[in-house]
């Protein structure tokens, strides 16, 4: 191993990440910050760690600068949504959460735009939110009993 390897090191922190150790990435990954600052994948795992050690406060820098590097990097946009929902600001929240919603796999992205809109008074958009979220929930449970059909044990 290269002791100080830019490349290892992301892959490190990457990987801390990966099995939640946060407070073990996060130091790492503002080491590598300081480096390159304009990395939208360091800025997002470090505000993402931040807002899993439910921090949305201190994430929220992070994952803003993520999204202005690139603002295709859904799911920087998804966690700077939740972060500031989290930290009670959902009109700030809104677009970034609407931007996320195409990779919404488990309809989380459709709830927290529901409680935003209604945070904001927009009951319309809240409800409409709200049903997606149900849609997309009942979705996955029908496609989990098919999955359990399809693969049930049975005698000989």
């Amino acid at each position: 191993m290269d002791p100080g390897n830019p490349l290892l090191e992301q892959g490190l922190a990457t990987s801390l990440y990966n099995i939640r150790d946060f407070d073990a990435a996060i130091p790492l990954l503002k080491k590598l910050l300081k480096q390159t600052p304009e990395a939208p994948e360091l800025n997002f795992l470090c505000g993402g760690s931040y807002l899993n050690m439910k921090q949305p406060g201190r994430a929220i820098p992070y994952l803003e600068h993520a999204a202005k590097i690139e603002p295709a990097f859904l799911p920087a946009r998804a966690a700077l949504g939740q972060a500031c929902l989290e930290s009670g600001q959902p009109a700030k929240a809104i677009p970034h959460i609407r931007a996320a919603l195409g990779i919404d796999a488990d309809g989380q992205a459709h709830f927290r735009l529901a409680r935003a809109y209604r945070m904001t008074g927009q009951r319309e958009p809240a409800q409409h939110a709200l049903r997606q979220f149900q849609q997309i929930r009942q979705a996955a449970r029908d496609r989990q009993r098919e999955l359990e059909a399809e693969y049930q044990v049975t005698g000989p």
